[in-house]
């Protein structure tokens, strides 16, 4: 599957509401691939999507060395594998079934499958306040660990997804991290970007990137339209590469100025001489970063 990030996750939202209660439920069949893999990927591609930016998402669905591929052009441009992880237990999988089955089931307590009868029983049981941070902290450590152990490409991004209603809100994801990094924390060499992604709650968040090189910004003058006389307007530019920067995306322009390239957009600039200094002009519009 690819598209543009919207209608990727679109395309994803009409198949998982088409599932049959069971399917979602117990993460069968295509309800299984959507949910722990599709539904991650997009998520991600509506997150890194802002004006100025295509993002454009495609998934492999097992056919692929990664889960899927993300290309971001624009003003700013990147490219770059996914990798998609699920916490998903056994004891995930017995609740699952147990709902779908009797309508009801208990989010603790002793579960389990009878061996003659294959009959699911389970009891009800008390939680700890914050038993869901640890749990999941410590699921989270455990497929970070599983899949640094394989070597990927250096711009791959790593998902690690999982489902639980409790976990809603800045003060849980606090917590979470809070716990992660007592459990040793999710910094490596292996990944670009490690993203948290709660399917229940529809929250994505960046747990890790790799350090990049600072950025690098100048003072960039923009000619003003239609005002009788050469004027231009300082602005903080972005250094992309050579001569190219981007215009700050958050340049305020004054209401009664019309500038002649517009902040998020990328610009060749060249020293001019205005009023005798020299000066980093922007001369032409730059579509894309190869140009």
């Amino acid at each position: 599957m690819k598209n543009d990030a919207f209608s990727f996750a679109s395309e994803v939202d009409r198949q998982i509401e088409a599932l049959s209660t069971s399917d979602l439920l117990r993460h069968k069949n295509r309800g299984k691939i959507l949910q722990e893999e599709l539904l991650p990927i997009s998520r991600l591609g509506l997150h890194l999507k802002q004006p100025g930016l295509t993002v454009e998402v495609e998934a492999f669905e097992n056919k692929g060395e990664s889960d899927g591929y993300i290309w971001v052009t624009g003003f700013r441009e990147e490219e770059f594998n996914i990798q998609v992880t699920f916490v998903f237990s056994g004891e995930d999988a017995l609740r699952r079934e147990h709902l779908v089955n009797t309508g009801s089931s208990p989010d603790a307590g002793t579960i389990y499958r009878d061996k003659k009868t294959k009959k699911i029983f389970a009891e009800f049981g008390g939680l700890d306040v914050g038993e869901h941070i640890s749990r999941i902290s410590h699921a989270v450590i455990e497929r970070f660990k599983d899949k640094t152990i394989k070597p990927y490409s250096k711009n791959t991004v790593l998902i690690i997804a999982f489902d639980e209603f409790q976990l809603y809100g800045r003060d849980n994801w606090n917590q979470l991290f809070t716990s992660v990094e007592k459990e040793g924390g999710l910094s490596t060499d292996t990944f670009a970007a490690i993203y948290l992604f709660n399917n229940a709650t529809n929250e994505l968040q960046k747990a890790f990137a790799r350090r990049r090189e600072s950025t690098k910004t100048a003072r960039i003058y923009v000619y003003l339209l239609h005002e009788g006389t050469d004027v231009w307007r300082p602005a903080i530019g972005i250094h992309m590469k050579d001569n190219i920067y981007q215009i700050y995306l958050q340049s305020e322009i004054p209401a009664d100025e019309t500038w002649q390239f517009l902040p998020g957009e990328l610009v060749r600039c060249e020293e001019r001489l205005l009023s005798g200094n020299k000066c980093l002009v922007a001369i032409d519009k730059v579509e894309k970063l190869d140009e």
